[in-house]
């Protein structure tokens, strides 16, 4: 059951990607590199974005890789593939393969996005997503990403980010929040401040404070 679960979840990452990125784009596609350092290691973060009309249905195709590398050489990685099926009202149908070191799990859940531009220079936007892998003790994880954007020195900006995770089984309940705060230094480049945190019920937080660095387009 578990080879046959690994080998469904591959197989819609293999194919949903390959039909997002061989059909022509609704819109560009998007990607973000970013590197955070504190003194407990490095965590290099890698994300890309295209969509594609098929039909009269919108897919768009996320690409995601977490590494978190400390200074003696431990290294742990994730790696999520996700297509999103349809928009209505900023929801999308989710369906996702996922890849915390080397066994894949699918899940499956539903994404809302939105963005209010309170003015030209200034937009508040919020991403939220819940999701649960497909297994007979299935963990739900439920994302939230609010951002905001507005003038800075010169024309660039400053950004503010948020991302808080939530896991939850019948065992544990456990979450991380991640957050920067930066501004545009050149043209699709960032930095600035950021912490990253961890807790669960029953668990001592642990907090990680650091710098990073970014690129975006």
């Amino acid at each position: 059951m578990k080879r046959s679960r690994t080998t469904l979840a591959a197989a819609l990452a293999t194919t949903l990607a390959a039909v997002c990125l061989t059909t022509k784009p609704a819109e560009a596609a998007w990607v973000r590199a970013e590197a955070f350092a504190s003194a407990q290691g490095i965590i290099p973060d890698i994300k890309a974005a295209t969509d594609t009309d098929i039909g009269p249905a919108n897919a768009a195709y996320f690409f995601r890789n977490r590494a978190s590398v400390a200074y003696d050489g431990t290294a742990k990685n994730f790696m999520l593939h996700e297509l999103g099926l349809g928009e209505l009202y900023g929801f999308r149908a989710l369906l996702q393969g996922i890849i915390p070191e080397t066994e894949v799990i699918p899940r499956a859940g539903v994404s809302y996005h939105a963005t209010v531009e309170i003015d030209k220079d200034m937009a508040l936007s919020i991403f939220t997503a819940v999701v649960s892998s497909m297994s007979s003790s299935p963990i739900v994880e439920w994302l939230t990403i609010p951002s905001f954007r507005m003038p800075g020195i010169s024309e660039r900006g400053f950004g503010i980010d948020l991302e808080h995770l939530l896991w939850a089984n019948q065992d544990s309940v456990t979450g991380a929040i991640r957050a920067r705060i930066g501004h545009e230094i050149l043209d699709g480049f960032s930095a600035g401040i950021g912490t990253e945190t961890d807790y669960g019920v029953g668990q001592k937080p642990t907090a990680q404070v650091g710098g990073y660095v970014r690129f975006e387009k």
